[in-house]
């Protein structure tokens, strides 16, 4: 799907692809085809293999810059109950710029639902638009990371390593693994772009990618935090685990060593043995069971001492 967004007397408007002559045009495609690729390539006079490789391949971020610009950009996406990146494609084109996304993203359909309070988007020309574009996406990545430290403070908090608890942490865990490598390679791109030299990007636009890519760092250090708080938590939850292990092996052992004497004594008693010391002894039994109690009893003060039960 292809729309092509323009102001036409500074209303904002639909128009055919053939209408836009020199005006600024927001163009959005939401997962091509082979079609769609074809009449962006008509479009932009960018090679439609170009086009085609950049949109089917996994693309890490980067930035080009030829006789139009290519900027790839990852962004959150909420997929079911996980939270992970997918790219965002922008080609600059003279007075055009090209978005494509292989699934509708909540940041450009937000944008195209507000433009009609937000109509400098496309009068202040391509360089803001990509501002506004990229700084929504640093922000929605500090929101999500924001998210993330509040469920772990919570969960710190309640101090009650559970099974769901400790799954959740995990699933924030893999989320923030997938914001580090796509935040370090975002802000390759914003750095690259704010040194670029095109003559598309303005000295005020470079002055604004300065700005994003000091914001990408601050956000990149916070999800960096997060993820060592994460790190520190599954640390204590596995000592917290062995020490709990290691009491219960304690208890166990010594528990055993207590029964163990009077079951060696009983065993021994019940050899089939003519001559067993207090067998014809009037109070032998008596003594026999003194004797296990009285042994068991210190085991279980000594092991109390060691504080092992």
């Amino acid at each position: 799907m292809i729309k092509n967004i323009t102001l036409v007397n500074n209303k904002v408007k639909q128009v055919d692809s053939k209408k836009i002559g020199k005006k600024f045009a927001w163009v959005r495609c939401i997962n091509p085809s082979s079609e769609n690729i074809s009449k962006l390539s008509r479009l932009s006079k960018i090679p439609e293999s170009e086009l085609i490789e950049s949109v089917q391949e996994e693309e890490r971020p980067k930035l080009t810059a030829k006789k139009f610009i290519e900027i790839i950009y990852r962004c959150p996406y909420v997929k079911g109950e996980d939270i992970v990146t997918l790219p965002i494609y922008f080609y600059i084109y003279k007075n055009k710029i090209i978005t494509i996304e292989k699934q509708k993203n909540q940041i450009l359909e937000s944008i195209e639902q507000n433009l009609d309070k937000k109509k400098f988007l496309l009068k202040k020309g391509s360089g803001n638009f990509v501002f506004h574009v990229l700084d929504a996406i640093n922000d929605l990545f500090l929101e999500h990371i924001d998210k993330i430290a509040e469920g772990v403070e919570v969960f710190e908090q309640e101090k009650r390593f559970t099974q769901t608890g400790m799954e959740n942490i995990y699933e924030s865990s893999v989320a923030l693994s997938y914001f580090n490598q796509a935040l370090l390679a975002n802000i390759e791109v914003l750095n690259t772009l704010r040194k670029c030299k095109h003559k598309i990007i303005s000295k005020k636009d470079l002055e604004l990618f300065s700005e994003l890519y000091y914001d990408a760092l601050h956000i990149l250090d916070t999800e960096t935090i997060q993820r060592n708080v994460i790190t520190n938590l599954f640390n204590l939850q596995s000592i917290i685990s062995s020490n709990k292990l290691n009491i219960f092996m304690k208890r166990l052992a010594s528990l055993a060593l207590i029964f163990m004497v009077p079951t060696l004594i009983s065993a021994m008693y019940g050899m089939n043995f003519t001559y067993i010391p207090l067998k014809n002894h009037p109070y032998g039994f008596h003594i026999t069971v003194m004797m296990c109690i009285a042994i068991s009893a210190f085991l279980t003060v000594i092991f109390l001492i060691a504080d092992w039960i």
